[in-house]
């Protein structure tokens, strides 16, 4: 065992000595212009192929001079390696591409599982891509699938502006999902706008004037304007009624609405009856909050939350929130998408998904007794 223990050390030791010993046949070396592949980019510096992909995978063994010179000249020529083989290119298998913008909710997970589901149902395949929430990092995914010819491509939460995209889409037919410009691409989106007035009116009828904002920005095109518009149709000033309580992390998170919560209630004597938050995971932390200084819901304070989540219905109390109909919207940003494939589109569409209330019961008629003052 011992002796083969040490063959083996040999060969693995002199692997490198022999390849360099076998003579390959040389091939002409390609302009930048014409580079497509790791072999041909090797060509063109003069180096073996084993080394270049050894180099870009980040090998111990190759020197790290080496491994500057090839990154220097990727940048330079602007080279950048296939993500698949070349045998996966445009030879019809149907890949899809999806890029998802830096967002972590759970409503995602959801939303790509009923769009995978229509793709496989089209005999497609979907390739999932998640971006940092910068339009460089966006274009380089979509970079990628160009250059892997997917068939068409989905981008969910886009930060990219409409004239950028519809540059950057020249020759491979695209769809948006809840885009900035929803009327100058094809897209596909939920009404919210009409889910926050949705939820804004249920809170009205149950005699609530005055609402903390959870993660909700009144600069959010998708809900300030509409929370706004409302306020005023039914005689409130938003100034006076929506008190906005921000973000202190990008991502939502149950201990980002208790935080949140716990320091709006300590700090002011005088607050507002019903909290609107950005999702059910902020509402979740809110309502938790609420009660860990020994408030009820909704007996105190009405909370709604939006998403629709399972783990927010088998809570006590149950959230009151917006269903998105994720499985309606992905069948319709498939649909959309195969028609922009087939070359059936005219003029840029969009589909806006209608939204439900489902009332729970976090929330509740206006309180009319004083609160217990925090110690």
């Amino acid at each position: 065992m011992a002796e083969r223990s040490e063959v083996s050390r040999i060969d693995e030791a002199d692997e490198l000595v022999i390849f360099k010993r076998v003579k390959r046949p040389s091939s002409p070396a390609k302009s930048p212009g014409e580079i497509q592949s790791i072999s041909d980019f090797a060509t063109y510096l003069g180096l073996s192929y084993c080394t270049v992909s050894r180099a870009l995978n980040g090998h111990p063994m190759v020197k790290a001079e080496t491994r500057e010179r090839i990154l220097r000249e990727m940048d330079a020529i602007g080279f950048r390696p296939n993500p698949f083989a070349r045998s996966l290119r445009g030879q019809g298998l149907g890949l899809i591409g999806i890029c998802v913008v830096g967002v972590n909710a759970p409503i995602l997970s959801t939303k790509i599982f009923h769009l995978q589901k229509f793709l496989r149902d089209h005999n497609l395949r979907g390739l999932l891509e998640i971006a940092e929430d910068t339009q460089e990092s966006e274009l380089r995914v979509i970079e990628d699938f160009v250059r892997i010819r997917t068939e068409g491509i989905v981008l969910i939460y886009s930060c990219l502006p409409a004239a950028t995209t519809r540059d950057s889409f020249t020759e491979i037919p695209f769809v948006h999902v809840d885009p900035q410009d929803m009327r100058q691409v094809p897209s596909v989106a939920l009404d919210r706008p009409k889910a926050m007035t949705r939820l804004f009116d249920h809170l009205f009828e149950l005699g609530h004037r005055r609402f903390a904002l959870m993660g909700v920005s009144r600069k959010d095109r998708w809900r300030g304007p509409a929370l706004e518009r409302r306020a005023q149709e039914v005689g409130l000033d938003p100034d006076c009624c929506f008190e906005e309580l921000p973000k202190f992390t990008k991502d939502s998170s149950i201990s980002q609405g208790r935080a949140l919560v716990e320091r709006y209630l300590r700090n002011n004597p005088d607050p507002a009856t019903a909290f609107i938050a950005l999702d059910d995971v902020t509402a979740i932390g809110v309502t938790e909050g609420i009660r860990r200084l020994g408030y009820r819901v909704p007996e105190d304070f009405s909370v709604t939350g939006f998403d629709h989540l399972e783990i927010g219905q088998e809570l006590t109390p149950s959230l009151t929130t917006i269903e998105q109909e994720s499985q309606e919207m992905m069948d319709a940003v498939g649909k959309l998408l195969l028609q922009e494939i087939s070359n059936k589109r005219s003029a840029p569409s969009l589909h806006l998904v209608e939204p439900r209330i489902v009332l729970g019961q976090s929330t509740g008629p206006v309180r009319s007794h004083r609160l217990h003052s925090l110690t």
